[in-house]
This record gives C-alpha cells, structure tokens and sequence, in this order.
C-alpha cells in the first residue's frame, strides 16, 4: 500500500500578467481562504512559498497574519522555499542567490521560529548546475520544482539525489502533470504522481489547488479528498505537506539514483527577450556585490545608514529577479517598473560605493595635489584597464 502525501498549495506569481498590488491582495484573500479552509477541516495542511507573500500579509493584515503564525506553530501552514520568492534559477549570481536565501530563511526564523529545510521552485524554468550547493549553506536538504517536464529533460524517476558539480546534495521531487488542479475530481493526477515514483518507495506527492494567481486548494477539493482517500487502488490519501514526504522516503535515499548538473531546458526563449532587465539586473547585482565588498574592506568608515540602504536595495533586486519578471513574459507596466527599479538598485550601489572609498581615502589628500586611486573591491587580484577622468 502507498501513501500518497496530497500537498494543498497555492501557486502565486506576485507580479505577471498583473501587477504586485494585485499580488499582494491575491496573497491576503489566498491566506484568509487557507486559513478558513484549516479551521473547517482539522485534518487540512497548506502549503506556500517564500517570504515575500508572508511579509505582505504581515504588513497589509496583521490580525490575518497571527492567524497564520498559530497554524505554523501548529504544524498545518507549511512555509517553503526558503526564498523571498520564486526567482529565474539560472540568470541571478550566486551572490544573489546567497541574498534570497539569507533574506528568506531569515524571515522564517524571526516570524515562525524557525526556517525551512524544502527548496521550492516549482514554476521556474530551468535550475543551475549550484542550486544544490546554495540550498545545503542554507540549511536545506530538499527540493521540489516541475519543470523541465518529461518531455524536456528525461530523469531516472520522480524521485533522485541531485548533485552540484563539487558534490553538494539535496534529495529532488519533480512534480507530475501540474503543481495545480482546476477540477474537483483529482484521481487521474493521483495516478500520475503514483506512476512517477520508484518502485520501491511506498510514498508518492500529489499537488491540488486552483489557479496560478493564488487561490489554493478549494473546499470541494478537500471534500472529495476526504471521500475517495481510499479509493485509488494500492493507495491511501492524506493530507501532507512536502517536509513530511521527504521524511518519509528518507529510508530510502542512499537506494536513489544520482543526476549531476543542471536541469534544463524550459521555455528558452524568455531568455533572449527583455534585454534591457537582464542587462539592468547583472549591472545591478555586480554593483551590489562591490558596495558590500567595498563595506567589508572599510568597515569604519561606513555610516550605519548606509548598510541600511544595501538591505533595501537588495531587496528591491531579490523580488525582480522572480521568474516572471527577470525572465521578460510579464505585462509591459511589470516590465517598466521592474527595469526602472534596477537601475535604481544600481545608482544607490554606486552611491555607497563614492561614499564608504571618498571617506576611506581622505586622509591621504594634500592641497595642491591631484591622487589617483584605484581601489580593487573583489579578493581576486585584477589586471586590466581602469578609467579616470582627469580635471
């Protein structure tokens, strides 16, 4: 008999063919109709992702949000991902990557005590060849995305070890057919997921819930859960999250098989459209990563508001690099903004970079004389050209 973990999730872009005000209240009206949902059926488990959607709640309803921190601390609202949201899993740098995690986890541990052990990035287009490396320094021993699809990129089954070239490991789930489920009768996506599994785990995961602009799993969907648990030949139904089905299988990891590297490719076009947001967010990124490198080398010279204004910009940076958005498929305004808001991320870094080397270097000035210095920010030495403009 196989135990088949029915996870209640709702996929929510926060900006797409919308914009993140209209996220942010598609956040709020999913989250109270999961919390309604917990309260009605005891047995009901929901599950989301990233902090982002939390932080919304949090600031736009905070009666609505104490709710949520009691289903937590109950076990039944299931917080994952372990990022602000669910970014492009090839464009950002790992630096970002590193950020998104930070910022995440860091959420996690202040709001619910505690941060997530599941990666989740089930609607993104493609994962780097280092994820497992950026989730293991983050806590994190596993993964769940869908895409590539079976039809993109053949895998030895639903279930394996996916290993980083220098052989960090996290156990990874693909998701069968679809992270959503429109209908109300699910079988046939039961048997999808059955079939997707190994032969010799006795747990599958099977995904519910309507939409992919929240909306979450609906009241039919639980019912008929509830009336056909028994129903699918060989397999027994229960309402799960994906941190208890990774726990379950756990016996069995040493028996997976192991895929190295990447897992692509999905949708390869969004990667050669809006040109200008790609552009916008690498200069961007490698500004940032230079204002804190050159914070770290010149700590005492560095205003405490200053490091404030680091962690809002790379906030900014962290919610633009969501697929949707980085990847160029959203809406024209989501576009604009987002490309607008980069280049601020970038001037704000250069900023604090004129600011922390100006102060550092002040000292060293004489009347009369006209010093260049070139300052190298990274540990690696550089050998190369510099500009100035003499005056």
């Amino acid at each position: 008999m196989k135990t088949v973990h029915m996870v209640g999730n709702a996929h929510l872009d926060p900006a797409w063919l919308w914009g993140r005000a209209a996220g942010a209240d598609a956040a709020l009206a999913t989250t109270r109709s999961a919390c309604n949902l917990l309260d009605e059926y005891p047995e009901f488990v929901f599950t989301c992702s990233g902090s982002w959607w939390h932080q919304q709640v949090e600031r736009l309803d905070p009666d609505l949000f104490e709710r949520v921190r009691a289903l937590v601390g109950a076990g039944r609202w299931q917080p994952v991902g372990g990022m602000v949201i669910e970014p492009d899993c090839n464009l950002p740098s790992p630096d970002s990557f590193r950020h998104q995690l930070e910022a995440g986890q860091g959420f996690f541990r202040v709001a619910f005590r505690r941060p997530t052990t599941v990666g989740y990035n089930i609607d993104s287009f493609g994962h780097c060849a280092y994820m497992p490396r950026f989730l293991k320094r983050a806590g994190i021993g596993s993964y769940v995305f869908m895409r590539p699809g079976p039809h993109e990129k053949r895998l030895p089954g639903g279930l394996f070890r996916w290993q980083s070239p220098d052989g960090h490991e996290v156990v990874a789930f693909r998701i069968a057919g679809s992270y959503l489920t429109q209908g109300v009768d699910i079988r046939e996506h039961v048997e999808q997921s059955l079939a997707a599994m190994p032969e010799a785990v006795d747990h599958a995961m099977c995904f519910y819930g309507v939409g992919d602009h929240g909306g979450g799993p609906s009241k039919a969907q639980v019912e008929w859960i509830l009336e056909h648990r028994d129903d699918v030949q060989g397999a027994r139904l229960v309402f799960s999250h994906p941190a208890a089905f990774f726990d379950a299988v756990a016996p069995h990891v040493k028996e997976l098989p192991i895929v190295v590297g990447e897992l692509q490719h999905h949708a390869i076009g969004c990667y050669s459209v809006e040109r200008r947001i790609k552009v916008a967010m690498r200069r961007a990124e490698a500004r940032l990563t230079q204002a804190e490198q050159t914070v770290e080398r010149f700590p005492s010279h560095c205003p405490p508001e200053v490091r404030s204004l680091l962690a809002q910009v790379w906030e900014k940076l962290l919610f633009n690099q969501f697929h949707d958005v980085l990847d160029g498929t959203s809406i024209y305004q989501v576009s604009r903004q987002a490309s607008g808001e980069l280049l601020w991320c970038e001037g704000q870094a250069e900023d604090a970079i004129a600011l922390v080397t100006r102060r550092s270097v002040r000292p060293h000035a004489k009347a009369g004389e006209h010093r260049i210095v070139v300052f190298n920010a990274d540990a690696q030495p550089f050998d190369g050209w510099v500009t100035h403009e003499p005056w």
